[in-house]
């Protein structure tokens, strides 16, 4: 979820509750503001290249299974 807020792929009323929740959680606060430091990282280091829907879906999916029922 922080992925798709962090990358603007949330529709807007999943932002906005993630925003507003993290607003009044502290821990949520800070993994909201470590993901979007590592986006931005990212984004500085490989430029705007993004992976298709299908391959970031294919990509979870196959951590997933990985990690079992641990989230991502």
């Amino acid at each position: 979820m922080l992925d798709d807020v962090v990358s603007a792929e949330a529709d807007a009323l999943s932002a906005a509750r993630a925003e507003a929740h993290a607003a009044e959680c502290t821990p949520c606060r800070l993994a909201l503001a470590a993901a979007r430091a590592y986006h931005r990282t990212m984004l500085r280091v490989g430029g705007a290249v993004r992976a298709t829907a299908t391959l970031r879906d294919r990509a979870l999916g196959l951590l997933r299974e990985v990690r079992g029922s641990r989230p991502i």
